[in-house]
């Protein structure tokens, strides 16, 4: 990412912004043998916070069941995040990213480095890992304030740049709170999903797509370039082809947001051209991620 676009989005005004929030789980986490942790006034476990209405792909052992019968309605407790937490940055910087105008890869690694910002606040471990098709890239856990730093650092990396570098993501059992950034693209990385999930953390999917991908511009004879595989081809877009293209992007999203539902993660979608504040303050808000600080 160029140096320019984090001085742009680390100014005073947002960070006073970014540091009235704070990072929430949505479902309750397993701790290293596989147990639910409990909560502890000394803030080292999942907090309870507040209850709310119960939405598809909340962890069901979340709900109390004592409110439901009094109010006749299902409501869920939701915790905040606290202590012994790691935040996993898993971010697309796969070929696909590079295309939109901005690049989707831009606006996803603004994205990590506002979440990792909050979660060295919070006193979370944060763990940067950078995913590809081909390689991967993987921090070591970074758990201090000062760390910000290397986490920028490491979200200016790309996998290959790096020899020896971890080529897999850190799976196991340590608490996590992951945020997938991704064009979803990818097979492979739809099917690791479900490899993050069964590990007990909590999962968001951030759907990234450009303003290409949501509404293409390109009308008649066109010569187009595969952003992963080089491969060029020949095409002729008319209404019909537009048409056909919307519904097969309605198909997409509907099974990216089918796939959260399953793997109970929460699901959002931005385009690479929303201001990153819009991105933080307001859809991450609204999916629950992100909480006012008391």
């Amino acid at each position: 990412m160029p140096d320019d676009a984090l001085a742009a989005l680390f100014d005073a005004d947002f960070l006073a912004r970014l540091a009235r929030l704070r990072l929430a789980v949505r479902r309750r986490l397993l701790g290293a043998g596989g147990e639910a942790p409990i909560a502890s006034a000394g803030g080292g476990r999942s907090e309870f916070r507040e209850h709310r209405p119960y939405v598809a792909g909340d962890d069901p052992r979340t709900i109390d069941w004592n409110v439901a019968a009094r109010l006749d309605q299902v409501f869920v407790k939701e915790f905040t995040a606290s202590g012994d937490l790691t935040v996993r940055l898993r971010v697309d910087v796969s070929d696909s990213m590079d295309v939109g105008t901005p690049p989707k890869r831009r606006l996803a690694l603004q994205v990590a480095a506002a979440l990792a910002y909050l979660a060295l606040h919070q006193k979370h471990a944060v763990r940067v890992e950078l995913w590809t098709p081909k390689a991967q890239l993987v921090s070591p856990p970074i758990s201090h304030v000062g760390g910000f730093a290397a986490v920028l650092d490491w979200l200016r990396r790309r996998p290959a740049e790096t020899p020896g570098a971890s080529r897999s993501p850190a799976r196991g059992r340590a608490r996590s709170l992951i945020f997938v950034l991704s064009d979803l693209l990818d097979d492979a990385l739809v099917r690791e999903v479900a490899l993050l999930e069964g590990a007990g953390a909590d999962l968001c999917l951030t759907h990234v797509l450009a303003p290409e991908d949501l509404d293409p511009p390109w009308r008649g004879r066109l010569r187009l370039t595969d952003a992963e595989s080089g491969e060029r081809f020949d095409c002729v877009v008319g209404p019909d082809e537009r048409r056909r293209y919307g519904r097969a992007l309605e198909a997409f999203l509907e099974s990216r947001r089918t796939l959260a539902a399953r793997h109970r993660a929460g699901y959002l979608v931005c385009s690479s051209a929303q201001p990153i504040e819009e991105v933080i303050f307001d859809l991450l808000r609204r999916e629950g991620r992100l909480t006012e600080r008391s």
